[in-house]
Formats: structure tokens, C-alpha cells, sequence
């Protein structure tokens, strides 16, 4: 078990001291594995300063094996844990990729996948990690997606007769756009895909219709208000596929 305080390195991004033992903590933890692992990515501006950005937060490299480690900030809607092999053909290199943010789980199972990696033993921890954390953060998108947007379920429309709009529902929409975009989740489940994606478009549309630059008529209302009305469809059906998806599967 780890001896190291996660809550330490929350705000890794915009200090550099909590930054510096983020970057610590990962060279003393491949170090343990093996200490001949040496940088070889360069992550300095042209000026040589460091780059401090997290991408990536380590880069290590020994004989023909590298590894990677890039880190993001705490974020429910981002992935916590997403790990990749990259061939590097020029340098007869094989690299071990793992993007995560600060997690007491996640960096118990990186550690782990890290020593396995080093063995050659590492595709089904990396396997089962990585359909772990994808339903995990499938989960958390697709509720966030059904709780923003159920104050809206009982509106109607979201421009009424006198083509004016309904500032509340507007606001809940455009706030879902910003937040989370179509595609950008892998499902396993293609009947939590289709509406999950298809209310993300027609968020997104109806978004782009009612910027403030836009003049809205009867035609473009009644465009937007029936997007509206699918959009509502498409959660709906989003929520009873992932409650019952949820009933089959329980990960923590």
C-alpha cells in the first residue's frame, strides 16, 4: 500500500512545488522498479524552460522499453485511467502510455500495471483496467447528461409564440454543451451510445442556433423546438437504458 497523501497533489497544474512532487513521486516509483530508466522526451519551451502541463507529467525511457505518464486534474467527467501501448518503429521502442488524474486506486493500479509492464505481463491488467474506469467514467457522463437536463423534462418548448426564449432551459442546455461532447465516450452498450450521443448533437444544435448573433423566426423556432422536444426524447431513453444497464453491472 502507498504511504502518500493523493489530496497533496490536488492543484498539481497551478503550483509549481505540489507539480515538482507529482513528477517526484512517479521517478521514485519507477525507480524502485528498476533505476536505470532515464528521461528522454524533452518538455522544455525553446527558451528551456519546463513545460509544466502534465503531458506529459514523466517520460522514461531503458533499452528498448519506455514509459509515459501523463496527468491530468481531477475532473469526473475526463477519465481517471486510460492506458495504451505506442510503437515507436525508429527506435525499435515499445512504450507504455497511462494518462490519469490524482487517485488513490488509480495510482495503486498504475503502480501495479507498471510493474506488470516490466514483466511482459501486462495486457490483461491493462485490459480490465482500462473497461474498469471507461464504464466508471461512462457512468458519471451519462448521469451528469440525465440530472442537468431534467429541470427542462416538463418545458414544452424552449422559444414560445412570441418567439422569445426561455432563458432557464437555454442556460441547462448551452451548460451541457460546454461540458461534454458527442463521441467523445466509448460505450460498450450501443443502446446507451445512440441517445447519449444523439441528445449531445442536438444540444449542441440547439446551442448553435440560439447564439446571440442569430435572429430567430417562425421557421427557425419551430426548427429548434422540435430539436428541443428530440432532445428530451433522447434523455429519456438514455435514462432507462443506463438504469438498466446499472442493473447488471456494479463497479465501485
Amino acid at each position: 500500500m502507498m504511504m502518500v497523501k493523493i489530496s497533496n497533489f490536488y492543484g498539481f497544474l497551478k503550483d509549481e512545488v505540489i507539480y515538482r512532487k507529482n513528477v517526484d513521486f512517479w521517478k521514485q516509483e519507477i525507480e524502485r522498479l528498476n533505476p536505470h530508466f532515464k528521461d528522454w522526451m524533452s518538455n522544455h519551451y525553446a527558451n528551456g524552460l519546463e513545460i509544466n502541463d502534465g503531458n506529459p507529467l514523466v517520460a522514461v525511457r531503458y533499452s528498448n522499453i519506455a514509459i509515459r505518464i501523463i496527468q491530468t486534474e481531477k475532473n469526473e467527467l475526463q477519465p481517471k485511467f486510460a492506458s495504451w501501448i505506442k510503437n515507436y518503429e525508429q527506435f525499435n521502442l515499445k512504450e507504455l502510455v497511462v494518462c490519469i488524474q490524482p487517485d488513490k486506486a488509480v495510482y495503486e493500479a498504475t503502480i501495479v500495471l507498471l510493474k506488470l509492464f516490466l514483466k511482459n505481463r501486462h495486457r490483461s491488467f491493462q485490459h480490465k483496467m482500462n473497461i474498469k474506469y471507461n464504464y466508471i467514467l461512462n457512468r458519471y457522463r451519462t448521469n451528469f447528461l440525465v440530472n442537468q437536463l431534467k429541470p427542462i423534462s416538463a418545458s414544452a418548448e424552449i422559444v414560445n409564440s412570441k418567439l422569445e426564449l426561455n432563458m432557464d432551459a437555454v442556460k441547462i442546455v448551452r451548460a451541457v454543451s460546454n461540458r461534454l461532447k458527442a463521441n467523445e465516450s466509448v460505450f460498450r452498450n450501443a443502446k446507451i451510445s445512440k441517445p447519449y450521443n444523439n441528445s449531445l448533437e442536438k444540444a449542441y444544435r440547439i446551442t448553435a442556433e440560439i447564439s446571440v448573433h442569430k435572429l430567430i423566426d417562425t421557421k427557425k423556432a419551430t426548427k429548434i423546438n422540435l430539436d428541443f422536444k428530440n432532445l428530451k426524447n433522447h434523455v429519456e431513453k438514455l435514462k432507462k437504458e443506463i438504469e438498466l444497464d446499472h442493473n447488471t453491472h456494479h463497479v465501485h
